[in-house]
């Protein structure tokens, strides 16, 4: 289990500790790993330190190589509060790897819940562990919405796509 993100408030990092207190008696073996920097360093680690939750999750910090990261997870979580269209999120389906995230801003656009996808109301601790745990019990559907998101992605974020969409943006405001 794996996110990569700000550690700010807006991505609700805690409410991913929280998760990691509620999976102790699931009955799934997991660690939940939180790539990159941010002010809430020190309270993110109190807070995994005072639910000794020490061998569950970790604090990675920033990481260069995060593809290959992200590819080797078998979840990507985006928990935040709100957000526009997160580049670590688009990346996670590009390569394939099941994701959650909250839907919110961009992101309710862009998974589909059940299809590219598993999308959870925000700051919701029971849907994201409920989340956590179809994927871990069902890997089949999970790799059948990964491979969907990462069709999805190729599909609709080509560089084609994207300059085209970009062109008719301006275009349409300089009309305006």
């Amino acid at each position: 289990i794996g996110t990569a993100a700000r550690l700010v408030e807006p991505k609700n990092l805690q409410l991913l500790i929280q998760a990691g207190r509620a999976l102790l008696n699931s009955g799934i073996s997991y660690q939940i790993s939180i790539f990159g920097e941010g002010p809430l360093r020190k309270e993110l680690s109190d807070t995994i330190n005072e639910n000794n939750l020490e061998d569950y999750v970790k604090l990675h910090g920033f990481e260069q190589e995060m593809p290959s990261i992200i590819n080797a997870l078998d979840v990507f979580i985006l928990c935040s509060h709100h957000e526009g269209l997160p580049m670590a999120l688009l990346e996670a389906m590009a390569l394939g790897t099941p994701v959650i995230c909250t839907a919110v801003g961009g992101m309710k656009e862009i998974v589909s819940d059940g299809y590219t996808g598993l999308s959870i109301t925000p700051n919701d601790l029971n849907a994201l562990t409920e989340a956590i745990l179809k994927v871990f019990s069902n890997r089949y559907e999970a790799s059948v919405m990964a491979k969907n998101a990462q069709e999805y992605i190729r599909k609709e974020f080509t560089i084609d796509i994207s300059q085209k969409r970009y062109i008719e943006l301006y275009v349409n405001l300089i009309k305006q």
